[in-house]
């Protein structure tokens, strides 16, 4: 065990001993999509060519994973020959 478990398990028992636990923080709630006020999220990815590097990919994928786990609807656009975000927001 280490010296952080060790320092986090002595204050939980020390809080606990004295009824000042707090609770423990709750999970992610899935979002109710068809809820007032969730909609749909757009991400829009202005790009030169049309092409995405492996980095924003990636990154891309991970958000749309995320977005799923917790009940949001999105749809991507990859917007080709268009490099000025501004362009792309309107």
């Amino acid at each position: 065990m280490s010296l952080s478990d060790e320092l986090k398990t002595a204050v939980d028992k020390f809080l606990e001993d004295r009824g000042m636990k707090e609770p423990e923080p709750k999970d992610v709630e899935k979002a109710d999509a068809m809820g007032p006020g969730i909609g749909c999220l757009l991400i829009g990815i202005p790009t030169h060519s049309g092409e995405l590097k492996a980095k924003c990919g990636m990154s891309l994928l991970n958000l749309c994973r995320k977005l799923q786990e917790i009940g949001i609807r999105y749809e991507v656009e990859i917007i080709p020959s268009c490099p000025i975000i501004s362009v792309v927001r309107n």
